[in-house]
Order: C-alpha cells, then sequence, then structure tokens
C-alpha cells in the first residue's frame, strides 16, 4: 500500500500543476468574439466616432489618475463585476489599460455577463503617450 499511496500523491501532484498551468495558459489565449484594434485605430475612432461608443479603462485608480485618455471611464479590473451596470449592454465598449493585458482579462468578464461588443487596444495606454 506504501508504494499506492504515493503513486497517488504523484498523480494528485500532476493534476494540480496541470490545472495551474491551464490556468495561466488562459490569460494568454485570445478571447472568443473580442475585436482588438491599434492606437491609430483609436485614435480615429476618437476624432469620428466618439458618440458610438463606450470607453472603459480598467486600469487601477493610480495609474488611470497618473496618465489616461480623455473620455475613458475608470471602472478598475477588479470592479468591473460590480459596476458594469454602469454600461450599456447594446453599445459597443472599447477597454483599455496600460499594456493590453488586464483589458484582456475585463473583456473575459464582460462577455460572463453578457456583453458582446468588447473592444481591447493593442499594446494598451503605454503605446499612446506622447
Amino acid at each position: 500500500y506504501k508504494g499506492g499511496a504515493f503513486m497517488l500523491v504523484d498523480i494528485i501532484r500532476l493534476i494540480i500543476v496541470f490545472v495551474a498551468l491551464l490556468f495561466i495558459l488562459k490569460r494568454f489565449l485570445p478571447v472568443k468574439n473580442m475585436k482588438v484594434i491599434t492606437g491609430d485605430d483609436l485614435k480615429e475612432i476618437l476624432k469620428h466616432q466618439k458618440d458610438q461608443y463606450q470607453f472603459v479603462d480598467v486600469s487601477i485608480p493610480r495609474e488611470y489618475h497618473s496618465y489616461h485618455l480623455d473620455g475613458f471611464k475608470n471602472i478598475p479590473l477588479k470592479k468591473i463585476r460590480q459596476e458594469a451596470n454602469q454600461l450599456d449592454k447594446n453599445k459597443p465598449i472599447i477597454l483599455i489599460c496600460q499594456s493590453g493585458h488586464i483589458s484582456k482579462e475585463a473583456c473575459r468578464r464582460l462577455q460572463k455577463l453578457g456583453f458582446h461588443d468588447l473592444t481591447i487596444v493593442k499594446g494598451g495606454i503605454s503605446l499612446l503617450r506622447d
């Protein structure tokens, strides 16, 4: 039985490692039906189609206050579920953060809440700073 118990512990360890790897990899996989635009695309939208979109910066408040784009409402990622009711599910949303990774996660969370027309800005605000 000692050998069997040892084998069971190894199997449990392998399962834990496998689940952890899946969790990590999921963060880097594309989000289904998520659109990606460039900073130049965003600049054009802000110039010519601003009223057709909702703009959300999902950065933490400190980052948002240090630098943000005009017209973007700050809803930090950790509050996106609680504050999603401030957003219109029938109007497209453009999400941004400092690098693009947090906005991708925000997109996943909003999709689970029934939002469908979601776009992120590739590279985030860091690529838009002048």
